[in-house]
């Protein structure tokens, strides 16, 4: 079981992750006769190599073409801006977004500009734990927001340093803004209101906000499951272990069946008739998802199955557990007890007042 401040890390981050962004194509991207032809070429180079995923060489050649244009290369600046927030490297992303700031002229660019160096310093202060670098964060995002007052995500993303600060209420005011925009993402307006009616969840290790429909048609949301616990079950069809963990997820679903439990099964399978006809096979009449595009993997960092995460009824990641042999049921049964707990308070409640 992974915990600890780099669970915390993961988390926080796929936060920012799920509302993600390119940089690509927020400023001009296309070849200017203008420019420098050795500048010119480099950018072109440059290009080849994304095409190619050829990152690094990518890097390196945008640097140069900045390097050949006197630093003011807005192309290259911006896709190195996204090619290192990519790569993990939130320190060099945020170091070329505020290089780019200056470059550029009308209010809506200045706004993209603070923003991307805003989300730069809420992944790195995320890592690091650095208030200092949080306050940075909230100081472009405020920067964005004076160019462009309703930018939409950076309230979003303000509500999440704002809450990692302490400021709750300021936390909660910005996610109230969001989740009531029109151009807000449903699945973050969803996980915005629960920030909205509890800002300390910002500080706790959230899951990762999804929504997905399932092989049965129904759509699933994290951030609407209150008051339910999840059990997220990662396996395939052509996963030895997990077929032998097949039984025990029965026994949990037998178990726990008409209490607040919610168990969703997502496979990594590629051939879709296969997993259909396993599913129909073996009796698996609960929740089923096929994670065809690797969603769901990807935003759980799922890289080994079977893997299972157990959240709580307010969306806190309390556990992840790899490999057969998994002990959950102790973990469930407590957490399934906790939440017909609250169930039950408002009638007791009810009952001391009359």
């Amino acid at each position: 079981m992974r915990t600890g401040c780099a669970q915390f890390c993961r988390c926080f981050l796929l936060c920012v992750g799920l509302m993600a962004f390119t940089s690509a194509a927020l400023f001009p991207q296309t070849n200017d006769s203008s420019k420098n032809p050795q500048e010119q070429q480099a950018i072109d180079k440059a290009q080849q190599y994304e095409h190619a995923h050829r990152y690094g060489d990518a890097i390196d050649s945008y640097k140069k073409a900045n390097k050949i244009a006197g630093g003011k290369c807005v192309i290259c600046l911006t896709r190195l801006c996204d090619l290192y927030r990519q790569a993990g490297d939130n320190k060099h992303s945020a170091e070329a977004a505020a290089q780019l700031g200056p470059l550029v002229t009308l209010p809506a660019d200045k706004a993209t500009a603070a923003m991307l160096q805003g989300v730069a310093l809420l992944r790195e202060a995320t890592q690091k734990n650095k208030r200092q670098l949080f306050e940075q964060a909230d100081t472009q995002f405020q920067q964005a927001l004076h160019y462009q007052p309703n930018m939409t995500q950076v309230l979003f993303f303000d509500g999440l340093v704002l809450g990692r600060l302490g400021n709750d209420a300021q936390a909660t005011e910005a996610f109230a803004k969001y989740a009531a925009s029109s151009q807000a993402d449903p699945i973050m307006q969803a996980r915005a209101r629960r920030y909205m009616a509890d800002p300390a969840l910002v500080r706790e290790k959230m899951a990762p906000a999804f929504s997905i429909r399932t092989m049965q048609g129904n759509v699933l949301s994290l951030d609407n499951q209150q008051g339910r616990v999840v059990l997220l079950d990662f396996w395939a069809t052509w996963c030895g272990p997990c077929k032998e963990e097949l039984p025990h997820i029965q026994k949990i679903v037998q178990r726990f069946q008409g209490q607040p439990l919610v168990v969703l099964s997502v496979s990594l399978d590629t051939d879709q008739a296969k997993w259909q006809a396993f599913i129909e096979q073996h009796g698996m009449t609960w929740p089923q998802y096929l994670d065809k595009g690797g969603v769901m993997s990807n935003a759980f960092a799922v890289h080994a199955i079977p893997h299972y995460f157990t959240i709580d009824t307010q969306g806190v990641l309390r556990s992840e557990n790899m490999g057969a042999g998994a002990d959950i049921d102790g973990r469930l049964k407590k957490m399934v007890a906790q939440a017909k707990q609250m169930e039950e308070r408002p009638a007791i409640k009810v009952a001391v007042g009359q």
